[in-house]
């Protein structure tokens, strides 16, 4: 990997955690976490590895690895974050590959956060693709799937940003390569990781969000994202990111309506104890009990959530960059929020949510 395009990668993630932990300050008290997860283990579908070079890809993994095993997760899956290609350099699967191979039990990996996404993220959508846009776009997006991956991701439709290095990226939800990837992946029956910070209503910007990159105001994005998953019924969309709501749009009104309606639609959770105010439209009461309104929507539709902590896994040697050591309590952080999770479900549900369904969804051996 280029030491340019490693260094803008960092620098971007950085940012990312950081904004995050900012647009969170207010605090309140932090659980601690158990020792790992007491509704049994789990299957995290939304992992992240920060590393500076190749070959310090593996510590990334061993600290991967030490996390999975005091906290109970079975099995990650790792994908490079959505990059835009200008920001963000397109690094994408390699980076990590050559690493997660040596503990195939452990780990899976999608791909074409990098490249993909950048195709897609610089492909104007206003004028029909050519055929040489198709070619090109569907050779790599099945090179993705020939070199081992399980599915694609992660694809930013829009992803806001939290500092000028980290990228704001928007396309409309039926994007044409949108459309495209969507049938490569029912023809392939694999799933398309998607991440969408939905606006239902044209809405200004909320003030804690400072990024010069931002727009001063947000477009409503539902319905091309609606057009999308009735493209092609038989792909299977991933929404990431149900539980830390920035916009306050995504409540559990929304997500009953897109599940009915959409029968090939699924959520992924990332539910952290936050060190700071509570995100809008969190599952979870203060005292640890579920939302009412959330717990009838997990009980109607379960089958249709799994576990996606979107956590960024970093190598012992990222300590030189100093912000970056708020990382280190990441695992402490989501996976108690995990375990205040599930604990607040019916078991059985608890346990299709932890588990179940992501091995069915991805095919993952039991």
């Amino acid at each position: 990997m280029h030491r340019t395009q490693c260094k803008r990668w960092v620098v971007s993630l950085v940012a990312c955690i950081c904004a995050v932990a900012a647009a969170w300050a207010q605090r309140d008290t932090v659980s601690t976490a158990p020792q790992a997860i007491t509704m049994g283990p789990i299957v995290d579908v939304h992992v992240h590895l920060m590393a500076r070079t190749l070959s310090d890809y593996q510590g990334a993994v061993k600290t991967a690895l030490a996390v999975m095993d005091q906290f109970g997760v079975r099995k990650m899956i790792v994908m490079p974050p959505p990059e835009d290609g200008v920001i963000i350099a397109d690094n994408d699967y390699e980076s990590f590959l050559p690493v997660i191979q040596n503990y195939p039990t452990r780990f899976a990996f999608l791909g074409g956060g990098g490249r993909l996404n950048a195709m897609i993220q610089q492909t104007p959508w206003q004028t029909p693709l050519s055929d040489s846009q198709k070619h090109r776009f569907t050779q790599e997006a099945e090179e993705v799937l020939r070199k081992g991956a399980i599915g694609f991701g992660e694809i930013a439709v829009h992803h806001l940003s939290y500092g000028p290095r980290h990228p704001y990226e928007f396309v409309p939800g039926d994007h044409p390569l949108l459309c495209l990837l969507a049938d490569i992946a029912a023809a392939h029956d694999v799933p398309l990781d998607l991440h969408f910070d939905v606006v239902t209503d044209d809405m200004p910007t909320p003030d804690f969000l400072t990024s010069p990159l931002d727009p001063k105001r947000f477009t409503a994005n539902i319905a091309p994202f609606e057009r999308l998953l009735a493209h092609n019924p038989k792909a299977k969309i991933i929404w990431e990111h149900l539980g830390t709501d920035t916009l306050g749009c995504w409540s559990a009104s929304l997500s009953r309506r897109l599940l009915e309606a959409h029968p090939n639609l699924y959520m992924a959770l990332r539910i952290p104890i936050v060190p700071g105010r509570f995100p809008l439209n969190y599952p979870l009461m203060r005292n640890g009990q579920m939302k009412p309104e959330f717990l009838r929507l997990f009980r109607d539709y379960p089958k249709r959530f799994v576990i996606g902590s979107d956590m960024f896994v970093q190598s012992p040697d990222f300590h030189s960059a100093a912000p970056i050591a708020e990382a280190a309590k990441q695992p402490v952080l989501t996976y108690a929020g995990v375990d205040t999770f599930l604990n607040a479900l019916p078991p059985e549900i608890a346990r299709m949510i932890a588990r179940d369904n992501a091995s069915t969804l991805y095919k993952l051996a039991q």
